[in-house]
Order: C-alpha cells, then structure tokens, then sequence
C-alpha cells in the first residue's frame, strides 16, 4: 500500500473531488434543477461530504476516529446516489450523466469499504498516538536542590565518603513525547 502523507493522497478522496466537479457541471445551466433548491443543496452537500469526512477523518489522527469519519463518507455515497434517482426522476439529469455519477459514487463506496477493512485490521493506531522516546540528561541536584528530605529517607547508607548518596548524580531517563 502506498504511504499516506495527506487526504489528497487517499483515491478515495480524490475521485470524490472528481465526482463532486463533474456534479456541478452536471447541474450548471438547467434551470429546472437550479430552481429545485432543497435537492440541489441536498446533493452539493451529500457529494462534498463524501470527501470532506475523509479529510477530516484524517486529520483527526487516529484510527478509530478515522474509521468513524469514513463510514460517514461511505453514507453520504448512498445519500448522493439516492438523490441521483430523484434528480433522474425529475429528468433534471440523463440517463447518461446519471450512469456516470451512479457509477463514480459506487466506485467511491468500494474504496472506502475496503480502506476502513484495512484500517480496522492494522495495529498502527495512527499519527495522534505516535511516541517519541529519547534520552535526556536529568540533573538530580538540580532538581532536588529545594527539597528537604528526612535524615532517614535514604537508609541507613545516607552518607558515603562524606557525601549525601544525590550528591553530584547525574542519571539517563528515557522520556515519552
């Protein structure tokens, strides 16, 4: 599979783009359609949120949010596609543009259906979960210099060659970011 450094690098979301341009070509200069508001709003909505959850389903970061956002992606597939039938049904559109719509937003559905089946089986939990580990050097002394710890708090070890055992230490932690 191919690395995924954006949403503009995901198929699906770039054929739904198409699909939303070649949408408002279709509609552009039907006045009939352009009259019918409530469907016409519904579809430029339904068809830009196909693409729209998949870019915000990314940008969440992780994988269950990811998947959450593409189901609703793959919903607004079949919301668009309904509506398709009623502008076909109102003959606001042809057959012929209906064909190729139908068939785009289909396409579409197939891509999310299979990209949320490998989401769900891979283990990487996505970018917002990502750990950084690197050492860093932790001055004791320097942290504890304001504290006041009781006479008995290290043992009875406390004190070696005339020096508290915190004395001058130095130690590696590793830190998660």
């Amino acid at each position: 599979m191919a690395t995924i450094n954006g949403f503009e690098d995901i198929p699906a979301w770039r054929d739904s783009r198409e699909l939303c341009k070649l949408f408002f070509r279709a509609w552009k200069g039907q006045v009939d359609f352009s009259r019918d508001f409530e469907l016409l709003n519904q579809m430029k909505r339904s068809s830009g949120s196909i693409m729209d959850n998949i870019a915000e389903g990314y940008g969440r970061g992780g994988n269950k949010e990811f998947v959450y956002f593409m189901g609703i992606s793959k919903g607004s597939c079949s919301e668009f596609r309904s509506q398709l039938y009623r502008a076909l049904d109102q003959e606001y559109i042809s057959q012929v543009t209906f064909d190729e719509l139908y068939k785009r937003a289909d396409g579409i559905s197939a891509q999310l259906t299979r990209f949320i089946a490998y989401l769900n089986k891979t283990t990487y939990k996505g970018s917002r979960y990502k750990v950084e580990e690197r050492e860093i050097e932790y001055d004791i002394d320097k942290e504890f210099e304001s504290l006041v710890f009781p006479d008995d708090f290290f043992g009875n070890e406390q004190e070696e060659h005339g020096k508290s055992k915190i004395e001058n230490r130095k130690c590696l932690f590793t830190k998660k970011y």
